[in-house]
């Protein structure tokens, strides 16, 4: 009786630190100075009027859902759309364990103050579900659309690996990427909720694509000009793939359509080898002549007309060597078809 609210609030930060622990031990950092301290003190654009308590968000000690961690907030009845291609070998499901509970929120469709038991805490300004337009709602125009993010709740097994060559092992990632009790990827594999100090909530850094490398073992990529040119080795994957809210959905590309995930580079201004100038030549493959055609996994037999940046090179694979008979020069490196193309 009379529990008073700043009692409240210690027992809960101090269950969500001992939860975070290794990870807030490590950085020095904790969630009271991250955008999902969305109390009052908050640092965000997104937090409320008036509540002092930090951890009530998520987390309630008493009168918890039947989810765990003793959790406060109403789930997503929401059947997604999740993620596919013809290259895809995982096989994601709905969204279960700690996926489900990060898309409370940043599916858009439950208010940020929305709490177990009809409560709901009013924020600031008059926010309520996380906007459309906001890079972290991934449930995009529906709240239902996880096709253009990374797949989660899959089994990252050493039978995946087995079947996609371009993964390591699980006993190879970084194990700062801990995968659940089922050895499924989730969002936390990634994702740290309770710490922020590589942005975006990231487990680790992802300068020169650590964190991406840490799974995907791509063919050629460690030789490729891609990955070491100074102008694109900071962003590395991330020049051409984003892991939520992709404009082409199948295998994550940044850009659209297909030339716009190498143009921004290979133009008069991107500092790469211009291409887009030759491209406004009479001689020329005009990329541009067809869109959402080319597809990796197509069929010579039944594919349709078209010629893209792909079928000639190999972006993870380039190379800036000459020719050297009978191999051709770098930048046709690892061409899917070409019989000189491995080096």
């Amino acid at each position: 009786m009379g529990f008073h609210k700043t009692t409240l609030s210690a027992i809960l930060l101090t269950f969500v630190a001992v939860s975070a622990m290794p990870a807030a031990a490590a950085t020095g950092e904790g969630i009271l100075t991250t955008r999902h301290n969305l109390s009052k003190s908050g640092p965000g654009p997104i937090k409320t009027e008036s509540e002092t308590q930090v951890c009530i968000f998520c987390h309630t000690p008493h009168h918890a859902s039947s989810v765990t961690p003793l959790w406060s907030r109403p789930m997503a009845t929401t059947v997604y759309s999740t993620y596919s291609s013809t290259t895809r070998f995982a096989q994601p499901g709905q969204p279960t364990g700690s996926s489900r509970l990060c898309l409370s929120c940043h599916d858009g469709t439950i208010a940020v103050g929305a709490l177990i038991n009809d409560v709901s805490i009013p924020m600031a300004g008059g926010f309520t579900t996380i906007p459309i337009e906001s890079p972290s709602n991934i449930g995009g125009k529906t709240g239902a659309d996880l096709t253009n993010d990374h797949p989660i709740s899959f089994k990252y097994g050493a039978d995946l690996v087995t079947k996609n060559k371009q993964l390591r092992l699980p006993s190879e990632i970084d194990r700062k990427l801990k995968l659940d009790a089922g050895e499924n990827m989730q969002c936390t594999t990634c994702h740290n909720p309770h710490t922020d100090p590589y942005g975006k909530f990231l487990v680790m850094s992802n300068a020169n694509s650590a964190l991406c490398v840490s799974c995907h073992n791509v063919t050629g990529w460690q030789g490729s000009v891609h990955k070491s040119d100074p102008l694109g080795a900071v962003k590395g994957c991330q020049n051409c793939h984003v892991p939520h809210n992709a404009k082409m959905p199948q295998r994550l590309m940044k850009g659209y359509p297909e030339e716009m995930n190498c143009l921004p580079c290979h133009s008069p201004s991107g500092g790469a080898r211009d291409i887009q100038s030759l491209l406004a030549l009479p001689s020329r493959h005009d990329v541009r002549d067809t869109t959402g055609v080319h597809d990796t996994a197509e069929s010579v037999l039944g594919m349709q007309k078209h010629v893209e940046c792909e079928d000639c090179h190999n972006p993870h694979a380039v190379q800036s060597l000459g020719a050297v008979a009978p191999a051709v020069n770098g930048a046709l490196d690892k061409v899917r078809g070409s019989p000189w193309g491995g080096r």
